[in-house]
Formats: C-alpha cells, structure tokens, sequence
C-alpha cells in the first residue's frame, strides 16, 4: 500500500517542479555561473528541448538612446508672414461724409463717377447701383435728362426678340439702350470670361468694396496711391504682379489704374493722382451706402425729439407728483400730511 503511494506522489511531485521552473526562468538565469550564461543555451536558437518540442524565443529588447519622435509641422495658418511683406497701415484721409454731422460733397461725387465711368467700369461691375441712383437725394444728383443719358450710354443684354432670338444675324447676344430703371451692367458676361482677359484675375464688385474692406475708404485710397514704389531688398515681383505696400504681400495682379491727369474733370479740378484717388473713393462710399445723408438727418431728427421729449416729461413730473411723491408711506398722519417718522 506505501508503495503505490509514492508511485502515485512522484508523477505530482514532478509536475510541481517543472511548473515552478517555468513561472522562474530568471531566477534560474541569475543563480548560473558566468560560464554557463554564456555558453549556448539549449533550445535559445529554437532547437528541441529533451523531453519537450521546439521552443521559440523571443529576441532580446534593443536598449539604446531613446529617439524623440519629430515634431509636427505647422498649419499654414500658424505660419506668420514675414515682417517684410505685412501690409502697411492704411494712410489717414479726411473725409467730408464722415462723423455725425458728415455729408457727401456733390460735386466729388460726380467726379468719381466720371472716373467710374472711364476707368475702372473697364474691369470692375457695379451691380448693386441703379442708374436711377445717380440722381437720387444725398447722392451725385444728377439731374433727371443726364441720368437718362447716362443710361442710354450703357448697353444691357435683351431678351428675346419677337420672334424669339437672343442673338443677331453675327451670333452677337441681343441689346438694348439702358433706362434709369436698369443696373450697371458687368464688363465681362461671366467669371471665366473675366479670368480669361485679366490673366486669371478676378476683380471684385464695387458696389460694397469700401464696407468690405478693413480701414474702409482709407484703405481703397492707399492702394490706389500706393503704387510705383520700389520694392525693398529682398523682395521680389513676379511678372504679372505689381507692388504695393498696402496690400497682403505687397503685390497685386491690378496694374496701376490712376496716374496724374488720367482723367480731364469737366469742372476743372485738378486732376492730380491725390484728387482722382480721394473723388473715385467717395463715390464709392456712396455706393455703400446711398442713404447715409438722409439717415443722418433722419437720426438727427430724433434725437431732438428724444431730448424734448426727456425735457417734457421732468417738468410733467415735476408738475404731477411735486409734494406727493411720499404718499401711502407708513408713519404720522394720513392723506397729503402723510410724513414719515424722524
């Protein structure tokens, strides 16, 4: 009977072992001798144990410098423009319309419009100005006959004809004389149209472009005086673009549109670079905001009404509740003798 016990211990006792040993291996590695740890290690190439299969190890942890990994790179909008190419403030301009009291002056009104008219209408629409605004209250005023004129001077694409063409017998588009009632018509019929004669530029509408544009009329008024200086050391032009400190990157694909005695007033102003600038820039702060004059005179109006207002009801205050501003109060006597207590 003992000795089908320890038949029956020695397989368990074996099995322990050999678990222990596997949770272990290090323990087994540190206490070898030197000689043993570096001799070659059954089974440490992958060759068969005694007694077990084959057994694959894994390679030894690299261990060296830790390497930082690269930084990302930046977004372009992270990215500051150089200080050499930052656009100069805008130059500081007085202007007439500007300030509570501020209105337009007629007469450089139509002067911007004669320059409108001749030389940036070559190029840039004003689509959101009416013919018939031209002779309207606080604006250049013209009279009714010369609106007329001017209209009739611009030519509007026509619908169908009768018998129901758009185009003539040279495959033209259909037009018509222009009517106070029409808009200013565009330069160019779309934007690829546009893009194609302009060497892939587009100009923008003018209709807002003062509104648009941070710094308002001073800003238009430098970038168009700001050109035909030379550009710093270090910077270059490419062709098809010309330098101009006032805008981003100081280069702009509009060639210089103004220069002195571009354009003959009929009223005999001096038509220097200074004065074409500072009449095309009004009007096209007009043609913001046409209804400047007159909202002015209409907030200048209530604002008396206001203040008389305010005058009217202190005295009826003053008036009504003089002497009686404390009755109902707890305290001696009742009515209008009501007073309070010390």
């Amino acid at each position: 009977m003992r000795q089908l016990q320890r038949l029956l211990l020695i397989p368990a006792l074996a099995t322990l072992c050999a678990s222990a040993s596997a949770q272990t291996p290090g323990a087994a590695q540190q206490a070898a001798p030197p000689s043993a740890a570096a001799a070659p290690q059954p089974g440490a190439t992958g060759g068969p144990l005694p007694g077990l299969g084959r057994v694959e190890t894994a390679p030894p942890a690299q261990t060296g410098p830790e390497t930082q990994s690269p930084s990302p790179a930046k977004l372009q909008s992270e990215i500051a423009p150089a200080p050499s190419t930052e656009a100069l403030p805008p130059k500081s301009v007085a202007w007439s319309f500007t300030g509570p009291f501020g209105i337009y002056d007629r007469a450089s009104l139509q002067r911007g419009f004669q320059i409108y008219k001749q030389v940036c209408s070559n190029c840039h629409s004003l689509s959101r100005i009416a013919f018939r605004n031209l002779g309207d209250p606080g604006g250049p005023q013209f009279s009714q006959d010369e609106v007329k004129a001017i209209a009739a001077s611009y030519k509007i694409p026509a619908g169908p004809n009768v018998q129901g063409q758009t185009v003539d017998a040279s495959g033209m588009p259909l037009t018509r004389a222009g009517t106070p009632a029409d808009y200013f018509p565009p330069p160019f019929p779309n934007e690829q149209a546009a893009r194609a004669a302009l060497n892939g530029a587009l100009p923008p509408d003018l209709s807002l472009i003062v509104k648009a544009r941070d710094g308002h009329m001073n800003y238009v008024y430098s970038i168009l005086t700001g050109f035909g200086q030379t550009p710093p050391a270090g910077e270059t032009v490419p062709n098809g673009l010309y330098y101009n400190p006032y805008f981003p990157r100081h280069q702009i694909a509009m060639p210089p549109p103004l220069t002195d005695g571009a354009v003959t007033f009929s009223d005999g102003t001096p038509n220097n670079l200074d004065q074409e600038a500072h009449d095309i820039v009004s009007f096209l702060a007009w043609a913001s905001e046409p209804t400047q004059d007159s909202r002015k005179q209409v907030g200048f109006v209530v604002m008396l009404y206001l203040i008389g207002l305010t005058v009217l009801l202190f005295f009826a205050y003053r008036r009504i509740w003089h002497g009686h501003h404390d009755a109902g109060a707890v305290g001696e006597g009742t009515g209008d003798k009501t007073r309070l207590s010390p």
